[in-house]
């Protein structure tokens, strides 16, 4: 089923030499603001160690919980901007190679946003020259994230990023708002493409399928995404995972992909060099769908 190749990710795609900057300059205010509204430790590696091995490692674990802002922070500072970059990275060759000369208006609904690596990425490939030909009238980004304390540390970091780098006005998001579950579709134009992302959801990695608590992660996510592409019936599906999730990822939405004619397709994300200090996460790995009515370029 998966075997397109229309949007895959050839090559990488570098961001202009005054953004790595920036994106670091936010992420040092954020980090203090959310510390000072947390009322947390000044970060060190040392103490957010523990926190680090929540999110990074055992795979019969649940996962990490993100509700405490320790791991929030931990988060944060380790990979919210590896994150950004390949969003980054996904934005800019999906809204390349995809026509959207029939479309005035794009929405964005992003599921599980986290720390709005989604918002941010998305902006950024906006700003590159070969999207330079988008002007929609209006940008539209919903984002549903279960977990205050990510959504406080996007507020952070959002307000740092804006402090620190201006967005060409053209492309800003005219819209965005944060949603728990009880997503409702907002109003839309007929000529608006509609899209729908998943970047990094807490997925169980596939030999500890079968685990209680993991279980339920699996079917809260797998709930909360389908009800969203029920909803919103999207043009474009794009998500990511670590290469060891793929397939509960491809379980997950599988009941809904094969209900359509849509092009499926998958493919690791690019290994960054490293310039600037922006890296892509390790063993990343980009599934898509994208409506069989969308017309592409090479």
């Amino acid at each position: 089923m998966w075997s397109d190749t229309i949007l895959n990710l050839n090559d990488l795609v570098a961001v202009r030499r005054d953004i790595p900057k920036a994106l670091r300059e936010a992420l040092v205010k954020a980090r203090r603001k959310y510390e000072r509204l947390k009322n947390i430790k000044p970060y060190t590696l040392e103490t957010d160690k523990r926190q680090l091995v929540s999110i990074m490692g055992d795979r019969g674990s649940p996962g990490p919980d993100y509700d405490d802002p320790r791991t929030v922070r931990a988060y944060l500072s380790k990979y919210h901007l590896n994150h950004t970059f390949m969003v980054y990275q996904i934005f800019s060759a999906v809204l390349k190679k995809t026509d959207l000369s029939e479309f005035d208006h794009i929405y964005v609904c992003d599921v599980g946003s986290g720390i709005g690596a989604g918002l941010v990425g998305f902006l950024l490939s906006m700003e590159r020259k070969t999207t330079s030909q988008l002007s929609p009238n209006l940008i539209q980004f919903d984002m549903i994230e279960a977990s205050t304390a990510m959504v406080e540390a996007d507020e952070c970091f959002y307000d740092g990023l804006c402090g620190c780098w201006k967005l060409a006005s053209k492309h800003s998001a005219k819209a965005k708002r944060f949603l728990n579950s009880s997503y409702e579709m907002p109003a839309l134009p007929a000529n608006a493409i509609k899209i729908v992302s998943a970047f990094h959801l807490k997925w169980p990695y596939r030999e500890n399928y079968q685990c209680d608590n993991i279980m339920h992660t699996t079917n809260s996510s797998s709930d909360c995404l389908n009800k969203v592409l029920a909803e919103i019936q999207p043009h474009l599906c794009l998500f990511t995972c670590h290469w060891g999730k793929t397939d509960i990822l491809k379980k997950a939405v599988e009941s809904y992909f094969s209900s359509r004619k849509i092009y499926m397709g998958e493919c690791r994300v690019p290994i960054s060099d490293g310039k600037g200090g922006l890296f892509t996460p390790t063993g990343a790995h980009f599934l898509w769908g994208a409506d069989r009515s969308l017309s592409f370029s090479e």
